[in-house]
């Protein structure tokens, strides 16, 4: 008997394979890692992983996907219905963020971990004309890092390279909680632009 193997395909569904399983590796946390702040590698990994599959709902429509890689608490606290609703305005808008995915994150502030053990990702990705800024917290959940917090706000870049939108803080915002969602410009002095802001918070 003659077994025809198409190599090509093999070989590209044992590399896709090979992905898979080491990017499962890097996710697993290790003994003791809870209270250690990841790698810039493992930092890098999580952002992207967390907006790219917030971006794939977004754009179909389906966030039952979205809702299984969230954290337990996060998880039992938003059902995917509701986390559809959160994001309404940038699926509305067509909002697609995965150009993200060829660039690599800038971040703002030095990660770490805070007293709820909640490791806190903040910064913004370059792309084009426009700036998306992040603020992700993630719970050690199931042996592995996963999010209770998704915060996305996108705008565009000056001339300058800067940030064209300003914000004023929130006076009715909950400390520790983002706001669900806005559409309304900042109310800082002088010229602002429109942003794009959704989030979700445990």
């Amino acid at each position: 008997m003659i077994n025809h193997i198409d190599r090509p395909a093999w070989r590209r569904r044992a590399r896709a394979l090979a992905g898979g399983m080491a990017l499962l590796f890097l996710l697993a946390m290790p003994a003791g890692a809870a209270n250690t702040v990841p790698s810039a590698t493992m930092q890098e990994i999580l952002i992207k992983t967390s907006i790219l599959t917030l971006n794939d709902a977004i754009v179909t429509g389906n966030f039952a996907v979205l809702h299984t890689k969230l954290a337990k608490p996060a998880r039992e606290e938003f059902g995917p219905d509701y986390i559809k609703q959160v994001f309404a305005s940038f699926a509305e808008q067509k909002i697609d963020m995965s150009a993200i995915s060829a660039v690599p994150p800038v971040a703002t502030d030095a990660a770490q971990i805070d007293d709820r053990g909640a490791l806190l990702l903040r910064g913004r990705f370059d792309v084009g004309s426009s700036r998306l800024v992040y603020e992700l917290h993630f719970l050690p959940s199931e042996g592995e890092w996963k999010p209770i917090k998704l915060h996305v706000t996108i705008n565009p870049v000056d001339e300058t390279g800067a940030g064209a939108t300003r914000r004023a803080p929130d006076p009715t915002a909950v400390p520790g909680r983002a706001p669900a969602v806005s559409g309304e410009p900042a109310q800082a002095p002088g010229p602002y632009v429109l942003e794009r802001h959704a989030g979700l918070s445990r």
